[in-house]
């Protein structure tokens, strides 16, 4: 049962491990779409041909991908405009005391959130720190 939850663990590790590399690569591949089309060229043996028009489809992907992100961007603007406004709704019918008392109340809550935020990832850094010391141990 141990030995069962042991593999098990360090699979996850190795999984863990295996997927963060191929996600630097992936990241680092994706800012240079000459690099991709060079390196599918030597693995494919890609004709000058094929390399124009994977080319130009990286190229596409990538305009498409900034223009979402703008998109995204442009929401997040306008989410924020629309909270402020309800915010400032919300100022507008109380009493000079009360909104005092209602930005103290936001300000904690938002403090709340970052402490929450905090722990969750220093729980998770532990649990990785600790899966790794035991993943080291069971190599010795």
């Amino acid at each position: 049962m141990i030995m069962k939850k042991l593999v098990v663990m360090m699979a996850l590790v190795i999984g863990s491990v295996t997927f963060a590399q191929e996600k630097k690569e992936i990241k680092h591949d994706m800012m240079s779409t000459e690099k991709r089309v060079e390196a599918m060229t030597k693995e494919l043996d890609l004709t000058p041909e094929q390399q124009a028009k994977i080319k130009a489809l990286f190229d596409e992907k990538a305009k498409e991908h900034k223009a979402k992100k703008q998109e995204m961007k442009e929401e997040m603007a306008q989410k924020k405009a629309e909270r402020e406004s309800h915010d400032e709704k919300i100022k507008s019918i109380l009493t000079p005391e009360q909104v005092k008392k209602y930005e103290a109340k936001k300000e904690e809550m938002k403090k709340e959130k970052k402490e929450m935020f905090e722990k969750k990832r220093e729980k998770s850094k532990k649990r990785s720190e600790e899966k790794l010391e035991q993943l080291q141990k069971t190599k010795q």
